[in-house]
């Protein structure tokens, strides 16, 4: 997506960000597939719903969700011989 200008990196004070390009709008409306179309609602609800956090507050966000995430998931790591 970055190779083709859709998607640009913004380096800042909170490191490297993305965001759309230009051209990315005009794209993804005309893609028609239902995939597409979900993922499109999915991009903005994401927007409406996180957009006025701080960095700080998405970052601890998502931390506890991976946090979470990673320990549902370590019994099934110990099963196959990993140390632990």
């Amino acid at each position: 997506m970055i190779s083709r200008g859709l998607i640009g990196r913004v380096f800042n004070s909170n490191g490297i960000e993305y965001q759309a390009e230009d051209i990315a709008g005009p794209f993804i409306d005309g893609l028609n597939a239902s995939y597409l179309v979900k993922l499109k609602d999915r991009a903005i609800w994401v927007c409406d719903h996180f957009r006025n956090m701080l960095p700080e507050e998405l970052e601890a966000l998502i931390k506890g969700v991976f946090d979470k995430w990673t320990i549902e998931f370590e019994p099934y790591v110990r099963s196959y011989g990993a140390e632990t």
